[in-house]
């Protein structure tokens, strides 16, 4: 149930980005991995929830489109999952 929805995150990923909004001393690396230092946890969070919550009807309607496909057996009556550009 990711995939559909990896947009809006890769957007605003990008947008962050563009803006200015994410800095490499955000973040620390440790046994090959990067993760995120504890005191800006919130400020990644918020960046990456507002996407999600700014389509949060849409997203409720095509996850209801995908339980009910799934339940009734039937194919293509899952709704198409747009993002605004």
């Amino acid at each position: 149930m990711v995939e559909p929805f990896r947009c809006l995150i890769d957007r605003q990923l990008r947008k962050s980005y563009n803006l200015g909004q994410i800095d490499e001393k955000d973040f620390y690396f440790k046994q090959g991995e990067y993760a995120i230092k504890n005191d800006q946890r919130v400020k990644y969070l918020k960046l990456l929830l507002s996407p999600v919550l700014a389509e949060k009807e849409i997203i409720f309607q095509y996850v209801k489109s995908f339980y009910a496909c799934m339940m009734s057996g039937e194919s293509g009556t899952i709704l198409p999952f747009y993002i605004q550009t």
